[in-house]
């Protein structure tokens, strides 16, 4: 059997040891590979803390006499925006809102002047309730009628308005 030799020498030869690193340089690199994930955890948990706390977002209940009830909440840094629909009517925006102590909603909600003059009837709806772990009790009252209602957060559009409301070129 003939072999060459190359072959011969090639086998001989021991393969070359890795390369080692001096013993200090593995930690720093270590160490902040551990800091920035802790800090991407970190955000991620705040982010998530946000989006459960956080009132703002989409409504919706049902009510018998009243049908299909969305309620819109934006809160912002001077009070609370939104708007509300039932009915058959038109959606009536907020003329005044507060949200006091982390969970009491007062909203009152008229159609603006322009909506007025363009022939919509002036009237005033009064909600005044309690918003917890996503849902919104409370009592609705229009023209000296009042009903109670129960609305429920719809999570993906509720992420959207949330979004919408620290955007500062939102309304």
């Amino acid at each position: 059997m003939t072999r060459s030799m190359r072959s011969r020498f090639r086998d001989d030869i021991p393969p070359a040891p890795p390369e080692q690193k001096p013993p200090g340089a593995i930690g720093p690199a270590l160490i902040g590979n551990a800091i920035l994930a802790v800090a991407i955890v970190g955000f991620g948990l705040l982010a998530v803390s946000w989006v459960l706390n956080d009132i703002s977002g989409e409504y919706q209940g049902m009510d018998p006499q009243l049908g299909v009830v969305q309620l819109t909440i934006l809160r912002k840094p001077t009070g609370v925006k939104g708007q509300i629909a039932f009915a058959r009517g038109a959606s009536l925006p907020v003329s005044h809102g507060t949200f006091d102590n982390g969970r009491d909603l007062d909203l009152t909600f008229e159609p603006s002047r322009q909506m007025v003059d363009a022939g919509m009837p002036a009237r005033k709806v009064t909600f005044s309730g309690t918003v917890e772990n996503g849902v919104v009790k409370g009592t609705l009252e229009e023209s000296g009628f009042a009903f109670r209602l129960t609305l429920f957060r719809n999570n993906i559009a509720s992420l959207y308005r949330q979004i919408q409301s620290h955007l500062p070129w939102a309304g």
